[in-house]
């Protein structure tokens, strides 16, 4: 009967021990963990949470997107991205993207991360917009792109 209260006891002690995230950041006091930048526009930042609590931050959605095709071996407990707008954090895979020139982005592929598509509707810009299987497969297809362009 010890052990089994020593294990609640454990499970309960590091249950308060672990970051809760997403967490706030301050602008410039972090490092996007993939680009190595300083994180300076808050309405981009996306977090990354590791199934043993490590916090990766990133200071774009391309960066994370990056970083989670870049490092599949990771086992991610969650990752998140702000609203563009309301600054709340969304869970990246139910939060919808918005691709457009008139939202420059810190990497510079216009994408902003929002709660639901009525929010994009509201900002009355033109673009395109994604659930995030769909921005994997668009940020791919530019890449591709970009490559092609460099060899011509």
């Amino acid at each position: 009967m010890k052990k089994t209260n020593f294990f609640i006891f454990l499970v309960f002690l590091f249950s308060f021990c672990a970051p809760k995230a997403p967490i706030d950041i301050q602008a410039g006091k972090e490092e996007c963990i993939h680009c190595k930048m300083k994180i300076v526009d808050l309405k981009f930042n996306t977090q990354v949470q590791t199934d043993k609590g490590k916090i990766y931050h990133f200071d774009s959605v391309e960066c994370l997107v990056d970083w989670l095709n870049q490092n599949p071996d990771q086992k991610i407990k969650n990752a998140w991205i702000k609203d563009y707008v309301t600054g709340e954090w969304v869970e990246y895979k139910n939060a919808v993207y918005f691709v457009s020139p008139e939202i420059p982005s810190p990497m510079g592929k216009n994408i902003s991360g929002y709660k639901s598509e009525d929010e994009i509707k509201k900002l009355n810009k033109p673009g395109d917009i994604y659930k995030y299987d769909d921005l994997v497969n668009y940020l791919k297809s530019q890449s591709q792109k970009d490559e092609e362009h460099h060899h011509n």
